[in-house]
């Protein structure tokens, strides 16, 4: 009965992860089917390593680490390129059709560096340690990522719309 209990926790967990997990994913990767593998993945890894986990509360930050491993593993497996350039569309933002760039599309243009802390703090909503955490960095480090991002998104977005 218990295991039934556990087994039913975690899919409840994984599946109400899902989306943010994709967009991460596929942030890294920049291909769907890669982004799909990853996440595959990365949910029967923290399936199988369930007892590792120290407290159901770091739950999201336990899998997004385990799903950025999972992305940089197969990256590295495929001998991707993380400079290839592929148009990401949120499925929540407000698409402009007319060719004015959103934000999101402003974010997906930042380095990788960036672009990470980005998507984990303001789309995934982690907080500052989580993010740390999750990318194995400093706290100072995040923060850091996070000011630079601003700027550069500022002066994108400025140059964009003049």
């Amino acid at each position: 009965m218990q295991m039934l209990f556990r087994d039913r926790w975690f899919s409840k967990q994984a599946t109400s992860l899902k989306q943010g997990m994709y967009v991460t994913a596929l942030s890294i990767l920049k291909n769907e089917s890669d982004a799909e593998d990853a996440i595959q993945n990365a949910v029967m890894i923290a399936y199988k390593n369930l007892d590792a986990l120290s407290s159901k509360d770091k739950f999201k930050p336990w899998i997004f680490r385990i799903l950025k491993n999972e992305c940089y593993r197969l990256i590295k497996l495929r001998s991707y390129s993380l400079d290839d350039e592929i148009e990401i569309e949120d499925p929540k933002s407000d698409v402009d059709h007319e060719g004015n760039m959103t934000v999101y599309e402003a974010v997906n243009s930042l380095d990788e560096k960036y672009r990470e802390v980005v998507m984990l703090y303001y789309y995934q909503g982690f907080k500052i340690p989580e993010v740390a955490d999750i990318l194995e960095i400093s706290t100072d480090n995040v923060k850091q990522r996070l000011s630079r991002a601003r700027k550069e998104l500022k002066v994108y977005l400025e140059d964009y719309y003049g």
